[in-house]
């Protein structure tokens, strides 16, 4: 019998166990989906509403990827002098209860909402739930001061908004917004019981409505709402997401390996940016892929030529400032990101040392010549300009030397050609070609020279040795005693 209500035991206990696991892995799902940013209601997946209002543009999240699902665009009602405003509601049976907030004390309880602003102007904002009958609701109230003040933002963080845009122009963009229970400026009888616990399940309608003194047509966007416990004692933004927003990919480091007479190509507009929106509008997408959009301005020397992505600019000067460009299709282009390309000069390649060299007819001579580094491994070859005058008779690459052999008067020039497959890409594409050295072949050179020398040599000994035996006869005969 022991035995029995041990085993009995044991299972219960592994029971327990089993749903107390099951029990703080529903908190930890439900803790995640209610407090994280990214987490939330999706109205077009959740609840059902006009497929017109429904849209996949969403505030932004990690990565330079936007958050998931969609958000629901509420419908526009003509004001005053023909101006729309959002004043649109959504059935949300479900929320409350989804969030569970039965029992809990609404003083630690915030709605998060993010909301998206397409212009400047801030018209005052209404929010709120309501039951079917409408006799029960919970709204708050935001005036377009208030919310000028939660939305205002540093042009020194948001530095592409104030590119694109003015202060006073830029448009708001997606914001997250909490709003806390207690700061509910309308809240009706019946939906918070007597202890201070709230019980909000009949709040069956979620609304929004902007107020009738606005100028201009605002389009509203709703992404998500989230219920949240919170100890926030006013109306807060916690996060500001920028307008415009762009962001590069690590693409080449293009100050250095570039010559002189070399084409550059420009990089595409996909290794430039990782990511770029101007508001709801994704500038990488194909109809955006134009000049109307997108455009480089390449600078040296005080010249700038417009050029575009992808294009292969040729290298003239040693420095070019390139500016990527970036518009609206309004005609105005923003400079996002400069570089600098920064050209060496490989001179003619190859060249020989001696300028000017003179030789005689049926001399050799062995010139010697430089390669640039960057042609260590091309193939070079040397002409005479006139075999007639000068011959090549033989090419040393290890040594660098060039034997060449005067064949008649005249002069001649040794051409040296480079052909490399970096020349394809350059204006050298037929081989880089050189000439600069001039040969000139003189007198035919005398085989008997050394015999002359000698015998000159020979015949100014013999004068030496006659002039000096006839002093030495003269002398004498001045020593003879005249009788």
């Amino acid at each position: 019998m022991k035995e029995v209500l041990s085993r009995c035991l044991s299972i219960v206990m592994l029971m327990l166990i089993c749903v107390s696991l099951f029990l703080r892995i529903d908190s930890q799902v439900f803790s995640v989906h209610a407090d994280e940013n990214n987490a939330g209601t999706f109205f077009a997946s959740s609840y059902e509403s006009d497929q017109s209002q429904v849209l996949s543009f969403t505030p932004m999240g990690k990565n330079s990827a936007r958050l998931e699902g969609f958000s629901w665009k509420p419908q526009l009602v003509e004001s005053v002098n023909t101006v729309k405003l959002a004043n649109d509601s959504l059935n949300v049976s479900t929320f409350f209860e989804e969030y569970n907030v039965f029992g809990k004390n609404e003083e630690t309880l915030a709605l998060q909402i993010w909301l998206y602003f397409d212009t400047n102007s801030l018209p005052d904002i209404t929010i709120g739930f309501e039951s079917d009958d409408k006799s029960k609701k919970i709204e708050w109230k935001i005036t377009g001061d208030n919310l000028y003040n939660l939305l205002k933002k540093d042009f020194n963080t948001f530095k592409y908004d104030a590119m694109f845009y003015s202060a006073t122009t830029v448009p708001w963009g997606w914001n997250l917004i909490s709003l806390p229970f207690s700061m509910a400026t309308t809240k009706s009888d019946g939906i918070v019981i007597d202890d201070g616990q709230s019980a909000y399940l009949d709040l069956n309608n979620f609304y929004i409505y902007q107020d009738d003194t606005s100028l201009i047509t605002i389009e509203l966007l709703v992404y998500s709402l989230t219920v949240t416990e919170s100890a926030i004692t006013s109306i807060t933004c916690n996060e500001k997401q920028a307008f415009c927003h762009v962001e590069f990919n690590d693409f080449e480091n293009i100050e250095e390996n570039y010559y002189v007479g070399e084409y550059y190509t420009l990089p595409s507009i996909d290794s430039v940016f990782k990511s770029i929106w101007i508001g709801d509008v994704n500038l990488l997408g194909q109809n955006y892929r134009n000049e109307q959009y997108y455009g480089i301005e390449v600078s040296s020397n005080g010249t700038t030529t417009d050029e575009y992505y992808g294009k292969a600019v040729l290298l003239e000067n040693t420095e070019y400032s390139v500016s990527y460009m970036v518009g609206r299709g309004n005609g105005n282009f923003v400079a996002l990101k400069s570089q600098t390309i920064k050209a060496t000069s490989y001179g003619t390649g190859a060249w020989f040392i001696d300028d000017e060299v003179d030789i005689n007819i049926g001399e050799e001579y062995e010139l010697k010549y430089y390669v640039h580094e960057v042609f260590a491994g091309a193939i070079i070859e040397f002409e005479s300009t006139d075999d007639s005058i000068l011959e090549i008779v033989d090419v040393d690459t290890s040594k660098k030397v060039v034997k060449v052999k005067g064949i008649k008067k005249g002069e001649a020039g040794i051409i040296i050609s480079i052909y490399d497959d970096r020349l394809m890409n350059s204006k050298y594409e037929d081989g880089l070609k050189n000439e600069n050295l001039v040969v000139n072949v003189e007198k035919e050179s005398d085989p008997v020279s050394t015999v002359k020398v000698l015998l000159w040599i020979s015949l100014g000994l013999g004068v030496a040795g006659l002039i000096y035996y006839m002093v030495i006869a003269i002398q004498k005969s001045r020593n003879i005693d005249v009788k």
